[in-house]
């Protein structure tokens, strides 16, 4: 390979090294920190005042690209490792500041082509920084981004400090790679990355085939809940017909059902009016058998959606039997999947043979979904909410919506001690980082509506002024303010 080769080679391996570091939360710790230089050449520093552009600069790195921000942690990740050295050689770190470094790299991006920045160029990137900030070391002078003429060095880079300051910086730069190597302060170094990889670890800069896996299980199921609202089933199933990989026929099959599920929404709206019981039971066991595929496909919206028939039909242990089992066991929420969601789903699921349909059942839950054609359907509390959203839909986060079908199961039970427990287990998940009342506006109203079933106004009342504050998902729609409205007057 040629010399011109394996510096493209490297550079790419530096690159992913950097891209899987900047999970190290010691790295992103370094990348966050800025330090703010104070004019130590004054005799009256407590009387100065001093103009502050750190707005401006927060927006200038932020605009910067992803390569552009990994050669800039590498530069900090360098400062940091230096850190040593000039400490012993000058007794005092600041003389190179992270500021200093910012500058750097804010200089470097202007005067350079956009086309320079790309993933093989990754280390000539580098370089290219650190040959400025030797310059400016070799003339004593470092213009500050925003004021060219300030001098950043002023006061601290002259005489021996700068000298000695320009041989390490040389030293630095003439050892090429090696300079990745150097230091303690992160433990095993960049360089030794680097050396581990060329010697055959690729799995340090590589996914893994269970993380490619995991990857694209999330993308597919995360796509495919865009399919619930699909109503028309003869297309969903020809497509179904026609599925030849497990992704087509994983993707057709929640297709179909979903279809289904909301025509036997349609079928248990019409069932209202029916006169007799027996008609009314032949057409609430046609509604059942349309719902049972979704069901059987997914957790949520399928088994909750199940869990609001026994409920609407009066089967209230049915009912508690299926919230309970989403309550107590472990599931990803497509909402807001975190990584450490996504590592036991790779654990559990992922270079195990199993297909997408089978994972798709066991592992993923979904908002619940209601619309103005499931009026009937909805449970008679949510009815308000489900009127003001109108032509659009009513969004409801699985595990809330099921403590809340279970407080209703029990409110209707006549169990007040389990009806308490349920209304407490709630409050808790109001709380909940990726289903609580900080993202969705409508778990505050749920709580309120208990607290009014209960007979506490004054906590309903802090539940819906609650719902209507902060930034929420769908917050144009929320009725709280009625709800508000009625109990105060």
């Amino acid at each position: 390979m040629s010399d011109q080769g394996e510096l493209y080679e490297d550079s790419w391996i530096l690159y992913r090294v950097l891209d899987r570091m900047m999970g190290n939360r010691e790295m992103v710790a370094v990348s966050r920190k800025l330090i703010l230089v104070r004019d130590k050449t004054s005799a009256h520093t407590f009387l100065q005042w001093r103009i502050s552009f750190a707005t401006a600069e927060r927006k200038l790195i932020h605009s910067l690209s992803h390569a552009q921000v990994l050669v800039y942690c590498l530069l900090k990740y360098l400062l940091k490792q230096i850190s040593g050295k000039l400490k012993q050689i000058y007794g005092d770190t600041d003389i190179l500041s992270s500021y200093i470094i910012k500058t750097t790299i804010l200089h470097a991006v202007e005067n350079t082509p956009l086309s320079l920045w790309e993933e093989k160029n990754t280390f000539l990137c580098f370089m290219l920084c650190l040959n400025i900030l030797a310059t400016w070391v070799k003339a004593g002078y470092c213009p500050n981004y925003i004021i060219n003429r300030n001098n950043m060095f002023l006061g601290k880079v002259h005489g021996e400090h700068q000298q000695k300051l320009l041989r390490l910086l040389v030293e630095l730069r003439d050892m090429t790679w090696g300079c990745l190597s150097i230091g303690t302060f992160f433990q095993p170094s960049i360089g030794e990355y680097i050396q581990r990889v060329k010697n055959g670890a690729w799995e340090l800069v590589l996914p893994t085939p269970a993380q490619s896996e995991r990857e694209i299980d999330f993308t597919i199921f995360e796509q495919s809940f865009l399919l619930f609202c699909a109503t028309d089933v003869l297309p969903a199933l020809k497509l179904l017909s026609k599925s030849k990989s497990d992704m087509d026929e994983c993707v057709a099959y929640f297709n179909t059902v979903s279809a289904l599920s909301f025509k036997w929404m349609e079928v248990f709206e019409k069932q209202a009016p029916l006169e007799g019981n027996k008609q009314k039971y032949k057409s609430l066991r046609k509604c059942k058998k349309f719902i049972s595929p979704l069901a059987v496909t997914c957790t949520s919206p399928g088994l909750l959606t199940l869990a609001t028939y026994h409920y609407q039909t009066g089967n209230y242990m049915n009912t508690l039997e299926t919230c309970g089992y989403l309550i107590s066991s472990w599931k990803v929420f497509s909402g807001n999947i975190s990584e450490k969601d996504r590592d036991r789903y790779e654990h559990l699921y992922c270079g195990r043979g199993y297909s997408l349909l089978h994972k798709f059942q066991q592992a993923f839950i979904f908002d619940m979904v209601f619309t103005e054609t499931s009026s009937y359907f909805c449970p008679v509390n949510l009815q308000q909410e489900l009127t003001n959203v109108g032509s659009s839909k009513l969004i409801i986060p699985p595990l809330p919506y099921a403590v809340f079908l279970t407080f209703l199961c029990y409110h209707e039970l006549n169990d007040t001690r389990r009806r308490d427990a349920a209304l407490k287990d709630l409050r808790a998940v109001k709380y909940d980082t990726n289903q609580g009342g900080s993202k969705y506006w409508i778990v505050h109203n749920l709580l309120g509506i208990c607290y009014e079933m209960v007979g506490d106004i004054h906590m309903a009342l802090r539940e819906y002024k609650n719902s209507l504050s902060g930034e929420k998902l769908f917050h144009y729609n929320n009725p709280a303010m009625e709800r508000i409205e009625r109990l105060e007057y």
